[in-house]
């Protein structure tokens, strides 16, 4: 069975050569193939990616940027809290400050084991039920510091 790095491997060559595709147009859907075989797009595949497409790396990091289903690290989970307008107005920030403090991380970085990306979004569209909070597709309404903890217990193995 090939390991990962073989596989990746295999993955970029197939669109170097045979993919008869102008570079940046295999970008993308290279990208979608070497996360779904790893889970994510590790730093040095990017850089491999660069160096034999002849892309710059900035354009590599805006694709990836632009698709929010391309990560850049390893995680299960993504955690969105709600910062707009009437969530801001309904304590939002202590319960993104919560879920910081409870998980070790601040917005934007992923807990280290892995499991939690922490960040904030812009509307859920449930303003009448703020704040909100959305962990991969489950929304959760009406949420406050004290049911962080819960919260984060129902995905913890």
């Amino acid at each position: 069975m090939p390991d990962m790095n073989e596989i990746l491997q295999e993955i970029i060559t197939y669109y170097e050569k045979d993919c008869d595709m102008p570079n940046t147009e295999k970008l993308l859907p290279m990208l979608r193939e070497i996360q779904e075989a790893e889970g994510y797009i590790p730093e040095f595949v990017k850089q491999t990616v660069s160096e034999r497409f002849d892309l710059k790396s900035t354009y590599i990091n805006a694709v990836i940027k632009r698709y929010p289903s391309l990560k850049e690290q390893p995680y299960k989970y993504e955690i969105k809290v709600c910062t707009d307008g009437r969530c801001a107005s309904k304590s939002a920030l202590s319960v993104l400050q919560e879920f910081e403090s409870i998980l070790g991380v601040q917005k934007g970085q992923v807990t280290n084991d892995n499991l939690f990306l922490l960040n904030t979004c812009q509307c859920l569209h449930q303003c009448a039920k703020g704040p909100n909070v959305m962990i991969n597709d489950r929304l959760y309404s009406q949420v406050t510091p004290s049911m962080v903890n819960k919260i984060i217990r129902d995905f913890r193995p």
